[in-house]
């Protein structure tokens, strides 16, 4: 810029004059000017691939709440559970009216970015539809074509929109930023209690069971009843949806299913087995425990798998003896009853449970606790060949007859 203000200046001699004084004064001013935009925009080009990354939707805010994007971005990224992507991707679609029949889905492990682009690219002779492609396992096609999918981010084409389904979520990547920055993230993994906890947040997933359960299956789950459903199934929300569609065939023409029906169903014969054991070892069923064990073992049911579920279903006949005999010791007013529900037992099952607390007493009630972490350690150590691992849970079923 100074060499250019004086290559003039040497044009029009010296600035003797006030008007070439003037005029030399304006120049430098519009040099200098010119210098600042061209720096700030090359500024704006390198920063461009650290710039903060926008917070992600979670999919339960568009699943739970309707929460929807209201202009359609060009390109969006689902990364988490794959069930949870899917139908976070048909909720999008159709807020955006968006028909699925006209929706391409490609396999990411297969596909060429090439024939993604072209497709996305050029407009139909026959359609002023959105063209959309939805890229499933899009790991593979992200790390082949980054650079690519980089540049469609940043200046994608009118009327297409490009869905990508990733397992992992991208990070402090420059794809990421960019999606965020032009498109949509939607984080599909289940919700955790805070940002850095890896704990599910149960209440969370609960409410997302009830709310898909009415609305995909007609079934009316009571908050207690989803809860059953999530310790027998477990956190899996494809299986979950099966499970739901399962439980659904049982109930009423209001969608309502009974307490007992539910627990006679939910699960497979596995789950419900182990749950027997416990039962059956709970009321002193000796025949009845061994026999179900036998069953699950013959079934090539691994002993190490069995454990845990019947583990968890006395672990809380000790948590309530535990507290029983703490009320006792200081004096507090406790009953049975709330002792019973404070372990973690639900309400249909108190009458049961207290019955069975009865007839073990609060002292081999208490003992449990110590019993059940002697085999967790067996199991792991001097037990863990499959064989003596079933006799030490034949051992287990003996200790309350």
């Amino acid at each position: 810029m100074a060499t250019l203000a004086t290559a003039v200046v040497g044009q029009t001699g010296s600035l003797a004059t006030g008007q070439q004084r003037l005029e030399y004064l304006v120049l430098t001013a519009i040099l200098n000017a010119f210098g600042q935009a061209r720096h700030l925009a090359g500024s704006s080009r390198h920063t461009d691939a650290t710039f903060p990354m926008a917070s992600a939707l979670h999919c339960f805010e568009i699943l739970l709440e309707k929460k929807v994007v209201g202009q359609r971005p060009r390109v969006a990224m689902l990364y988490g559970d794959p069930f949870l992507a899917g139908a976070t991707t048909d909720q999008l679609l159709g807020a955006w009216g968006i028909d699925a029949a006209e929706v391409h889905k490609i396999d990411g492990d297969e596909a060429a970015w090439v024939d993604i682009h072209d497709e996305l690219a050029t407009p139909s002779l026959f359609s002023d539809s959105v063209r959309c492609i939805v890229v499933s396992r899009a790991a593979t096609l992200i790390k082949q074509y980054r650079a690519q999918l980089e540049q469609w981010a940043d200046s994608a084409v009118a009327d297409s929109l490009l869905l990508l389904h990733t397992d992992t979520a991208p990070g402090n990547t420059t794809l990421g930023k960019r999606i965020a920055k032009h498109g949509l993230l939607v984080d599909c993994r289940l919700p955790t209690t805070s940002s850095r906890s890896k704990t599910i947040d149960q209440r969370q997933l609960r409410q997302w069971l009830i709310h898909w359960g009415k609305g995909q299956h007609g079934l009316k789950l009571t908050q207690t009843q989803a809860t059953t459903v999530l310790d027998a199934v477990g956190t899996e929300c494809g299986l979950l949806d099966q499970e739901l569609a399962k439980l659904a065939l049982y109930a009423d023409a209001k969608g309502t299913i009974s307490d007992e029906q539910l627990k006679r169903n939910v699960g497979n014969w596995r789950t419900r087995t182990a749950f027997e054991i416990a039962d059956a070892i709970a009321a002193g069923r000796v025949t009845d425990a061994l026999r179900h064990l036998g069953h699950l073992l013959a079934a090539g049911e691994s002993p190490l798998a069995v454990f845990p579920q019947v583990a968890w279903s006395l672990r809380r006949y000790s948590i309530a003896a535990h507290l029983l005999l703490q009320a006792k010791r200081t004096g507090g007013r406790l009953s049975a009853r709330e002792a019973l529900q404070a372990a973690g037992f639900y309400p249909y099952q108190i009458d049961t449970a207290l019955a069975q607390l009865k007839r073990m007493g609060l002292h081999r009630a208490s003992l449990l606790s110590r019993w059940l972490l002697e085999l967790d350690l067996k199991l792991k150590g001097s037990h863990s060949h499959d064989r003596r691992a079933a006799f030490a849970l034949e051992e287990l079923c003996l200790r309350l007859a």
